[in-house]
Protein backbone atom coordinates (compact mmCIF):
# COMPACT_ATOMS: atom_id res chain seq x y z
CA UNK A 1 0.00 0.00 0.00
CA UNK A 2 1.32 3.66 -1.32
CA UNK A 3 2.50 5.96 1.34
CA UNK A 4 -0.41 8.35 1.60
CA UNK A 5 0.71 12.32 2.04
CA UNK A 6 -2.26 14.78 3.22
CA UNK A 7 -2.28 18.04 1.68
CA UNK A 8 -4.66 21.18 2.14
CA UNK A 9 -8.63 20.79 1.19
CA UNK A 10 -7.73 16.55 0.56
CA UNK A 11 -9.38 14.00 2.53
CA UNK A 12 -8.31 10.51 3.08
CA UNK A 13 -10.52 9.20 0.45
CA UNK A 14 -9.33 11.84 -1.93
CA UNK A 15 -5.81 11.04 -1.24
CA UNK A 16 -6.06 7.20 -1.78
CA UNK A 17 -8.23 7.22 -4.91
CA UNK A 18 -5.35 9.32 -6.44
CA UNK A 19 -2.61 6.81 -4.98
CA UNK A 20 -4.28 3.66 -5.88
CA UNK A 21 -5.59 4.13 -9.24
CA UNK A 22 -8.02 1.64 -8.98
CA UNK A 23 -10.43 1.31 -10.76
CA UNK A 24 -13.33 1.73 -8.80
CA UNK A 25 -12.10 4.45 -6.96
CA UNK A 26 -12.62 6.11 -10.45
CA UNK A 27 -15.88 7.44 -9.88
CA UNK A 28 -14.86 8.60 -6.41
CA UNK A 29 -11.60 10.57 -8.22
CA UNK A 30 -14.02 12.57 -10.41
CA UNK A 31 -16.58 13.55 -7.70
CA UNK A 32 -13.15 14.83 -5.34
CA UNK A 33 -12.16 16.93 -8.48
CA UNK A 34 -15.69 18.47 -8.89
CA UNK A 35 -16.04 19.05 -5.64
CA UNK A 36 -12.68 20.98 -4.99
CA UNK A 37 -13.12 22.75 -8.52
CA UNK A 38 -16.28 23.86 -8.68
CA UNK A 39 -16.66 27.41 -6.73
CA UNK A 40 -18.64 27.93 -3.61
CA UNK A 41 -20.81 30.69 -3.21
CA UNK A 42 -19.27 32.11 0.47
CA UNK A 43 -21.70 32.91 3.25
CA UNK A 44 -21.72 36.09 5.07
CA UNK A 45 -22.88 37.04 8.28
CA UNK A 46 -25.35 40.28 8.55
CA UNK A 47 -23.55 42.49 11.42
CA UNK A 48 -24.26 42.46 14.52
CA UNK A 49 -25.39 45.14 16.74
CA UNK A 50 -23.03 46.76 18.61
CA UNK A 51 -23.10 47.53 22.57
CA UNK A 52 -23.56 51.51 23.19
CA UNK A 53 -19.49 51.36 24.41
CA UNK A 54 -18.54 49.75 21.65
CA UNK A 55 -20.44 51.48 19.32
CA UNK A 56 -18.74 54.55 20.73
CA UNK A 57 -15.06 53.29 20.41
CA UNK A 58 -16.00 51.96 17.08
CA UNK A 59 -17.17 55.58 16.08
CA UNK A 60 -14.76 57.18 17.51
CA UNK A 61 -11.73 55.90 15.53
CA UNK A 62 -13.53 54.77 12.08
CA UNK A 63 -15.02 58.33 11.43
CA UNK A 64 -12.75 60.76 12.06
CA UNK A 65 -13.24 62.05 8.41
CA UNK A 66 -16.66 63.32 8.89
CA UNK A 67 -17.22 66.31 10.69
CA UNK A 68 -20.33 65.83 12.58
CA UNK A 69 -20.01 62.34 13.76
CA UNK A 70 -16.49 62.86 14.81
CA UNK A 71 -17.26 65.29 17.91
CA UNK A 72 -20.05 63.57 18.55
CA UNK A 73 -18.83 60.31 19.28
CA UNK A 74 -15.97 61.56 21.18
CA UNK A 75 -18.74 63.76 23.45
CA UNK A 76 -20.77 60.47 23.91
CA UNK A 77 -17.68 58.42 24.87
CA UNK A 78 -16.87 61.53 27.59
CA UNK A 79 -20.51 60.79 28.98
CA UNK A 80 -19.88 56.86 28.75
CA UNK A 81 -17.20 57.02 30.92
CA UNK A 82 -18.00 59.47 32.98
CA UNK A 83 -21.37 57.47 34.27
CA UNK A 84 -18.98 54.54 34.95
CA UNK A 85 -16.73 56.77 37.05
CA UNK A 86 -20.24 58.00 38.73
CA UNK A 87 -20.97 54.71 39.18
CA UNK A 88 -18.26 53.70 40.45
CA UNK A 89 -18.20 56.44 42.88
CA UNK A 90 -21.46 54.93 44.36
CA UNK A 91 -19.70 51.47 45.07
CA UNK A 92 -16.55 53.38 46.39
CA UNK A 93 -18.37 54.77 49.18
CA UNK A 94 -20.24 51.64 50.06
CA UNK A 95 -16.53 49.91 50.39
CA UNK A 96 -15.60 52.35 53.26
CA UNK A 97 -17.18 50.35 55.49
CA UNK A 98 -15.47 47.09 54.24
CA UNK A 99 -11.79 47.04 54.13
CA UNK A 100 -9.19 48.89 52.58
CA UNK A 101 -8.44 46.40 49.61
CA UNK A 102 -12.15 47.28 47.91
CA UNK A 103 -11.72 51.06 48.84
CA UNK A 104 -8.00 50.98 46.99
CA UNK A 105 -9.91 49.08 44.03
CA UNK A 106 -12.73 51.23 43.57
CA UNK A 107 -10.66 54.46 44.03
CA UNK A 108 -8.72 53.63 41.67
CA UNK A 109 -11.39 52.42 39.45
CA UNK A 110 -12.93 56.22 39.69
CA UNK A 111 -10.07 57.54 39.01
CA UNK A 112 -9.44 55.50 35.99
CA UNK A 113 -12.56 56.43 34.18
CA UNK A 114 -12.38 59.76 35.04
CA UNK A 115 -8.51 60.09 33.13
CA UNK A 116 -10.35 57.92 30.59
CA UNK A 117 -13.33 60.46 30.43
CA UNK A 118 -10.75 63.45 29.78
CA UNK A 119 -8.42 60.77 27.50
CA UNK A 120 -10.72 61.14 24.80
CA UNK A 121 -9.44 64.67 24.24
CA UNK A 122 -6.00 64.16 25.23
CA UNK A 123 -3.41 61.09 24.58
CA UNK A 124 -1.58 62.05 27.90
CA UNK A 125 -4.32 62.08 30.08
CA UNK A 126 -5.74 58.51 28.47
CA UNK A 127 -1.58 57.29 28.98
CA UNK A 128 -2.24 58.09 32.57
CA UNK A 129 -5.66 56.35 32.74
CA UNK A 130 -3.59 53.76 31.36
CA UNK A 131 -1.25 53.46 34.56
CA UNK A 132 -4.09 53.81 37.06
CA UNK A 133 -5.99 51.27 35.14
CA UNK A 134 -2.82 48.76 35.76
CA UNK A 135 -3.03 49.85 39.43
CA UNK A 136 -6.26 48.59 39.75
CA UNK A 137 -6.24 45.73 38.30
CA UNK A 138 -2.95 44.46 40.06
CA UNK A 139 -4.95 45.75 43.42
CA UNK A 140 -7.92 43.55 42.67
CA UNK A 141 -5.40 40.74 41.99
CA UNK A 142 -4.19 41.17 45.11
CA UNK A 143 -7.29 41.21 46.68
CA UNK A 144 -8.24 38.30 45.55
CA UNK A 145 -5.26 36.70 47.09
CA UNK A 146 -5.54 37.91 50.15
CA UNK A 147 -9.42 37.53 50.42
CA UNK A 148 -8.28 33.91 49.45
CA UNK A 149 -5.46 33.82 51.61
CA UNK A 150 -8.07 34.98 54.91
CA UNK A 151 -10.82 32.02 54.44
CA UNK A 152 -8.92 29.21 53.39
CA UNK A 153 -5.66 29.23 55.36
CA UNK A 154 -6.63 31.37 57.74
CA UNK A 155 -3.70 33.94 56.95
CA UNK A 156 -4.64 37.67 57.47
CA UNK A 157 -2.24 39.86 54.86
CA UNK A 158 -2.63 43.44 55.17
CA UNK A 159 -5.73 45.44 53.76
CA UNK A 160 -8.29 42.57 54.70
CA UNK A 161 -9.38 44.00 58.17
CA UNK A 162 -12.63 45.66 58.43
CA UNK A 163 -12.86 49.09 58.81
CA UNK A 164 -15.72 51.52 59.07
CA UNK A 165 -14.53 55.01 57.98
CA UNK A 166 -18.62 55.59 57.27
Amino acid sequence: MPIVRYTKGFSFAVAMAQECNFAHFAPLQQAARTMLTTPRPCLTLPPRPFPPGFLLEYLTHSHKTEPLMYPLAKAGKTLWCGLWAFLTLGFFVVTCRKNGCLMTIFSTLVITFALLAGGVWSPNTEQAAGYFGFFCGSSAIYAAFAFLYKIELGYSLPGVRPVAYL
